[in-house]
């Protein structure tokens, strides 16, 4: 069961762009040994929301659950320096 295992990253994305780009992250992220889940409440070291509005901007939020900062930057860079 993914949610007994320790999650790197929890991506929201709920409308039909947002959950492609959700995938689209997802894929590239469990290329490089991240474990990810999408739409799900879990605890996550990292939590990444999608939004229609900052996509179209080339922009993706990402929350540090640990530190509980929230930054716009490049997501894989990023995660794969803070795990």
């Amino acid at each position: 069961n993914a949610l007994d295992m320790n999650i790197d990253v929890c991506i929201i994305g709920v409308s039909e762009e947002e959950s492609y780009h959700a995938l689209k992250i997802a894929q590239e992220l469990r290329m490089n040994n991240i474990n990810v889940v999408l739409n799900e409440k879990v605890n996550s070291k990292f939590n990444i929301n999608l939004d229609d509005e900052t996509l179209s901007k080339g922009i993706v939020s990402i929350k540090d659950n640990y530190t509980n900062e929230e930054i716009k930057l490049d997501i894989l860079e990023y995660v794969l320096g803070n795990i």
